[in-house]
């Protein structure tokens, strides 16, 4: 493949990710091996109705849409590469991309109101339960604030298990109200704001915890994941995991704030992985518009 090493250089000031990179060097690669193989001319020389052939291959084998697509993204990159170091002039795959089926990001996301009712059920469940004979009053308290600010910190800045894990005391920024959440595989560090009502709950948390104590959970979270779904799962049945509370909240950010300030939120690395929630709320409010507009 002519430029493979150009290509390679030009990823690599875009992405900081070897897997991305080899990633479309790889996808890039398969349409090349697949010129060969039907003796066709080269890559640098490829129009758009050569890529439409290639897409009937693929859809014959079969590959799926999305994957199609995503090597119809790598392609787009090398010519645009290409464009760049002055080999060709123009983009032949630029507007070839292949419908289906959209999957969403989020199957059913929760409404606000829904996660509001939910945390103050949860609340009240907790409050009502009474404590077991054999725990002591003290120890049963801290149980349930335990729970609580589990699922509030779930609920309202949308946090997965690995960074419940993570969190420190010190993270805790009580004349602020914010709450520091460090950096996790794919996702950036960000300071993210309380609700006004969960500030003292932290507080009080905090108070039981032993002065030399780093993490503000020693238990794992996963531990606890269990009871409290079963929990909440009675107060909305419609609520199938954690991930789903998580994805809620991040649907809620994507419809209400600027692109940049939910992907800060989020802690996405690429502003790509919070505009497929912005696609998916998109789509579904055509659909809703389309569905109750009086004059279709």
């Amino acid at each position: 493949m002519k430029k493979k090493k150009e290509f390679e250089i030009y990823l690599n000031k875009k992405f900081t990710c070897d897997y991305t990179v080899q990633q479309h060097i790889g996808n890039v690669t398969y349409f090349n091996d697949w010129l060969k193989t039907n003796s066709m001319f080269d890559i640098i020389r490829t129009t758009a109705s050569v890529i439409l052939l290639y897409v009937k291959y693929l859809q014959a084998v079969p590959i799926k849409t999305g994957t199609i697509n995503t090597r119809l993204n790598s392609l787009r990159k090398y010519f645009d590469c290409m464009i760049k170091l002055g080999y060709i002039a123009r983009n032949p795959s630029l507007t070839i991309h292949v419908k289906g089926r959209e999957n969403k990001v989020v199957e059913n996301p929760l409404s606000s109101d829904t996660l509001n009712n939910l945390h103050q059920q949860f609340e009240l469940f907790l409050d009502a339960k009474p404590k077991p004979i054999n725990i002591k009053s003290e120890a049963d308290t801290f149980s349930k604030q335990r729970k609580k600010l589990i699922l509030s910190l779930m609920i309202y800045q949308g946090l997965d298990t690995g960074e419940l894990n993570n969190l420190c005391v010190t993270d805790f920024n009580a004349n602020k109200g914010t709450i520091y959440i460090a950096s996790k595989n794919r996702r950036n560090s960000r300071v993210l704001n309380l609700e006004p009502f969960q500030i003292l709950p932290f507080l009080e948390y905090l108070k039981f915890l032993p002065a030399t104590q780093e993490k503000v959970f020693t238990i794992r979270i996963s531990d606890f994941m269990t009871f409290i779904l079963s929990c909440i799962k009675g107060i909305e049945p419609q609520v199938r995991n954690a991930e789903h509370i998580r994805q809620s909240r991040i649907m809620i950010w994507v419809s209400t704030l600027n692109l940049r300030e939910a992907q800060y939120r989020i802690g996405h690395k690429f502003v790509s992985s919070t505009e497929q929630y912005l696609q998916q709320n998109t789509t579904e409010l055509v659909e809703e518009i389309n569905t109750l507009h009086l004059f279709r």
